[in-house]
């Protein structure tokens, strides 16, 4: 049951770190253990042993450390939004919903990523719901060289005032992202294909999506769909729901 639960990296690394892993043992049985001159595979059968009687503390004592960790990446997250928080909600970048609402989702998001396909029809729900909540839709294509081929057309789209209706067609597609498949997604979008495809390798649309991608390391965003809500982070694909009720909480954090 134990063996099943323990990853075999985190085992090596337990069994090459024995004393630091288990100090009572180690104090208590140093002596006979210099005395007996015990070779490596002895030790390591010992700790082994160790491990298999003990895994459920084992296991307790790296849940703790996990939650430690994450709580320690949580608030690094959040001060750094706070500190570049113009960069998410005073630069140019695509939005949805109301302009002028009083909390702001930011997303960020790859046209290859199954779970922010799987995140379309949430924000598409909310902004047609007429929520008060603005998008800001962040192009982080870090998944496949066809990602960024994707995101360069998407910002394009924007160029047009047309951004959003793109991104829909973009995200519902199942596929691959060849050039004539772009090209028919940017019709059903409404979109002047020949100014797109002049745009898409305009130096400023590239600029972009590389500062993005800076900016998603300085805030910790590790995969998408990510989320921020104002200053709180929300990693993975979280539901509508949980986006709703977020932004209410910090609606009213604001009265």
């Amino acid at each position: 049951m134990i063996k099943e639960k323990m990853n075999k990296l985190f085992a090596v690394t337990l069994l090459s770190s024995s004393m630091a892993v288990m100090p009572a043992f180690a104090q208590n049985n140093t002596e006979d253990l210099v005395q007996q001159h015990l070779d490596r595979a002895a030790i390591e059968e010992i700790v082994k042993n160790y491990i298999l009687e003990n895994g459920d503390v084992i296991i307790e004592g790296i849940d703790a450390f996990q939650m430690r960790q994450a709580e320690e990446e949580a608030k690094a997250a959040e001060a750094a939004i706070q500190s570049e928080s113009a960069y998410l909600y005073e630069n140019n970048h695509p939005v949805a919903g109301n302009p002028n609402a009083s909390v702001s989702v930011v997303e960020f998001f790859d046209y290859n990523c199954g779970y922010c396909k799987k995140a379309l029809a949430d924000v598409r729900d909310i902004v047609d719901s007429g929520e008060d909540i603005r998008f800001i839709f962040m192009e982080t294509p870090i998944l496949s060289p066809s990602s960024m081929e994707v995101s360069k057309w998407s910002l394009a789209a924007d160029k047009q005032g047309k951004y959003f209706d793109y991104h829909v067609e973009l995200m519902e597609h199942r596929g691959q992202y060849d050039e004539k498949t772009l090209i028919k997604l940017a019709k059903k979008a409404g979109l002047d294909v020949d100014k797109l495809m002049a745009d898409k390798d305009a130096p400023d649309v590239e600029a972009q999506i590389n500062e993005n991608l800076e900016y998603m390391q300085k805030f910790g965003v590790r995969g998408t769909p990510t989320f921020i809500v104002e200053n709180r982070m929300m990693r993975g694909y979280v539901g509508k729901e949980r986006l709703l009720d977020t932004a209410n909480e910090i609606r009213e954090s604001k009265k």
